[in-house]
């Protein structure tokens, strides 16, 4: 869709951060960092995406980080 409001939060709850897409393309690209912008954990992270006029869905990202300090 063209619009999409994704809010990332941890397996405990913790809001990591919120992405907002408003154009015709097909992906939405996440850096891997949090609100603060430091880079987040390798891990599995909740997402939840809100989409106006098709609804709601929640589901699971896996994030690899090849280099993590």
């Amino acid at each position: 869709p063209a619009q999409v409001t994704l809010r990332i939060f941890s397996l405990g709850g913790t809001y990591v951060r919120r992405i907002e897409k408003n154009d015709d393309t097909a992906y939405l690209d996440w850096d891997l960092k949090n609100n603060a912008g430091e880079t987040v954990a390798s891990g599995v992270y909740i997402a939840h995406l809100e989409m106006p006029n098709i609804g709601e869905k929640v589901i699971k990202l896996a994030v690899i980080l090849e280099n993590q300090p």
